[in-house]
């Protein structure tokens, strides 16, 4: 297997053990409710891969936290394989070849060599052979007969892990928009326009979950029924039912969720006036500009939520305005008298119109996109938690959000104070409220969380 060899930028190209310039291979991976699965999908990508897309077709379960947490570059898109596989490919980097990756797929030890080799000898598109996780010698017969038919037809699946090159994948304009059978209708179109495929003997580890969940026979008589029914012409949405016993999503769209970044204009001494007093106004105000960068940049990288920058003070520089234009914010004006009023502003708005509604401070350089998912995914389920906070380690908490009506704890607080988080909990207890706590946090109010930032 060659070699992890990533690119830097403006480097010369990374080269293989051939002497050719490596191939740039962008892995897709559609996914759908597999937060359990998810880890382990992704860890067979972490020492040899270029890049990696992970398109969510609208999880309920905590699948985009998973993969925010990995390091992973996360889309949203309408549910269905076929269009997460498109804008998967449509989102990604340049690329020479895209591999298509399903969650329950394990690729083999040398799956980027096999492909290398396969495209530098002049294949277009091709595909693994497959073995099923299972000890039961039927399923064992049920994988080498995958294998053969698709030697045989020049049909893939996409279990067995198809990749096309780059302009294979243009000649047929991505995958077709079909709830399914999408992988047939692919390797068709690619069949007339880039030839036969390279039919890899490479093995792809896949799970064998579908046939011991419904049955052996039941499971290979209901593949081969609905590819005959294919054949004869049967419409993929009454298959996509005779598979799935319901029919498919076809105008799914993701419930509202807002993010609230609260912050002050970054202004000398106006901002981190503990850490002023010990470091001078120029560090706390180097400190307030890069802990508000990069939380919008963490924000920016959770999929499918409508970002709010909400401010306090005068912009009349422009500063807030620039970086809510650079990351993609709606900006916004803080109003109220103390902070707890100018927080129940910020969430009322969006509450009103049925949003969930994360608010986050900017003073935590821990919080990371996947804290943010994580806050908006437990919102988003199906149980009665309609609170969530992140608490930091001085009592209080950075962030908080709501689904449903504001709950009575930003009236009469008693803020910066090491009891705020326990007397939230006890207003929340005695509403009757459902509250969940995520990860305790940290964040740089003063010198000594200053240092800590520093050497972290």
């Amino acid at each position: 297997m060659a070699a992890a060899m990533i690119r830097p930028a403006g480097s010369a190209p990374a080269i293989d053990t051939t002497g050719h310039d490596r191939l740039r291979i962008v892995i897709v991976m559609p996914v759908l409710n597999e937060a359990r699965r998810l880890p382990g999908a992704l860890a067979q990508f972490a020492d040899d891969c270029d890049d990696v897309v992970i398109v969510d077709g609208g999880s309920t379960d905590l699948t985009v936290v998973v993969a925010l947490a990995a390091g992973m570059r996360v889309a949203i898109s309408p549910r269905g394989r076929a269009r997460q596989m498109n804008e998967g490919a449509r989102l990604s980097g340049p690329a020479d070849v895209f591999l298509f990756v399903h969650a329950d797929v394990l690729l083999p030890p040398d799956w980027r060599a096999a492909i290398e080799r396969a495209v530098r000898g002049g294949a277009g598109w091709g595909r693994f052979d497959v073995s099923l996780n299972a000890s039961h010698p039927v399923l064992s017969l049920v994988g080498a007969l995958m294998n053969l038919r698709s030697r045989l037809s020049g049909i893939a699946t996409g279990d067995q892990a198809i990749f096309v090159t780059r302009e294979a994948w243009l000649r047929v304009d991505g995958w077709p928009n079909v709830a399914l059978m999408e992988d047939v209708r692919m390797s068709q179109r690619l069949l007339k326009t880039s030839g036969r495929p390279a039919c890899l003997t490479e093995r792809v580890v896949v799970s064998a979950r579908r046939w011991e969940q419904h049955g052996i026979l039941r499971t290979i008589l209901l593949m081969w029924w609905l590819r005959a029914l294919h054949a004869l012409g049967v419409s993929p949405n009454l298959l996509h039912r005779f598979y799935y016993g319901a029919a498919p999503v076809s105008a799914w769209a993701p419930s509202p969720s807002r993010v609230i970044v609260f912050a002050k204009v970054p202004r000398a001494g106006e901002v981190k006036t503990r850490l002023a007093a010990k470091l001078g106004e120029s560090v706390a105000l180097a400190t307030h500009r890069e802990l508000l960068e990069r939380t919008l940049e963490q924000v920016a990288r959770v999929p499918n939520v409508i970002r709010e920058l909400c401010i306090a003070g005068d912009d009349s520089a422009g500063e807030c305005a620039l970086l809510a234009r650079r990351f993609g914010f709606n900006l916004s004006r803080q109003l109220g008298e103390d902070l707890g009023e100018r927080m129940a502003n910020a969430m009322a708005e969006g509450l009103s119109r049925g949003e969930r509604v994360v608010l986050l401070g900017c003073d935590s350089p821990a919080v990371d996109a996947a804290d943010i998912a994580e806050a908006v995914a437990v919102l988003s389920t199906e149980d009665d938690t309609s609170v969530v906070f992140s608490p930091t380690e001085d009592g209080g908490y950075l962030l908080v959000g709501v689904t449903g009506e504001l709950p009575p704890i930003f009236e009469a607080m008693k803020w910066s104070h090491p009891d705020v988080m326990l007397q939230t909990i006890g207003r929340l207890d005695a509403a009757r409220r459902r509250y969940r706590l995520l990860r305790t946090l940290w964040d740089v109010d003063d010198a000594a969380g200053w240092a800590r930032w520093q050497t972290s």
